[in-house]
């Protein structure tokens, strides 16, 4: 990608976007914090699923800072405990509860990660301390915050075809630099044609980069769960997936507790499934049909 360069967007993984929106209160409180010399906690844990944007807030937080003061940054919560152990050096806590030790008062500690990588290190008694901390799960950005965006780089667009453009984004942060990107190249102005040809190109760099490598790290099974999904337009109820599965309740609750924990999927409501990350179900539709040929395929997912 060669970026103009008046494109304020930036694809690019872990990097800080020009203009950051919908994270304005995270940024803030966890500055204050780092900031606060009177703090006596200065922990704190962001999780999200990739491409929620965790290691550009890092690097916007830290550059942001104004204390003198050290702050030791993990952006990659699955590292091995091990290693963990060995960047937490200097962040001793009081046998009493868990506060960081006068010596160290002036560090802070910011940890981001997937939320399931987040959930096992805090289920080490060894990193009990990190329990106190103030923890962020990121979330979507609002479509009328996207569209503000949109609105305030692409002047002299037409509102409805930026606000389509803003809901295709389903407030996803990668999505939104994604689209934002394509349309920013677009010579002749933003038009319905150039935010199709913007979506479309962003769908198939969300099929590239975040889509087919977490997929195909699934087992056989796991895909057969997302395939039996995919055939829904909205939700899915889990007991018609085991239906298509073929398999007992039972054995299909495995796969999606195996899914729900990776961050594949979630619960959308009591018995319901829906897939966690923006044109998922595309893709396995996509996927299935040109990787593994259909029905014919069906015992290769």
């Amino acid at each position: 990608m060669k970026e103009k360069k008046n494109n304020i967007f930036d694809p690019r993984f872990g990097k800080r976007p020009a203009y950051f929106i919908g994270r304005e209160d995270i940024l803030r409180d966890i500055r204050a914090m780092m900031d606060d010399p009177d703090e006596e906690n200065k922990t704190a844990i962001i999780s999200g699923i990739k491409g929620s944007g965790k290691t550009a807030i890092l690097s916007e937080i830290k550059s942001g800072l104004e204390q003198p003061h050290v702050v030791t940054i993990i952006d990659d919560a699955e590292k091995t405990t091990e290693a963990l152990r060995a960047l937490l050096t200097g962040f001793s806590q009081d046998v009493g509860g868990g506060k960081l030790i006068n010596e160290a008062r002036n560090r802070g500690l910011i940890i981001a990660g997937l939320p399931h990588a987040i959930e096992e290190i805090l289920k080490d008694e060894e990193f009990s301390f990190l329990r106190h901390s103030y923890r962020v799960a990121l979330t979507g950005i609002r479509a009328e915050e996207v569209l503000y965006l949109f609105e305030d780089t692409f002047p002299d667009s037409e509102s409805d075809v930026l606000k389509r453009a803003a809901e295709a984004t389903m407030g996803y942060p990668y999505l939104i630099q994604l689209i934002g990107y394509y349309l920013s190249k677009e010579e002749k102005g933003i038009d319905d044609k150039a935010a199709d040809r913007a979506i479309f190109r962003s769908k198939i760099e969300m099929y590239k980069n975040i889509h087919e490598p977490l997929v195909w790290s699934l087992s056989s099974k796991d895909r057969m769960f997302l395939w039996s999904m995919a055939q829904d337009e909205g939700a899915s109820e889990f007991g018609e997936i085991a239906k298509r599965m073929d398999v007992s309740a039972g054995y299909a609750s495995k796969y999606r507790e195996r899914l729900i924990g990776a961050n594949v999927i979630y619960s959308s409501a009591y018995g319901e499934l829906a897939f966690t990350m923006p044109f998922m179900k595309e893709y396995i539709e996509k996927e299935y049909v040109e990787r593994l040929g259909g029905e014919g395929g069906k015992r290769r997912l």
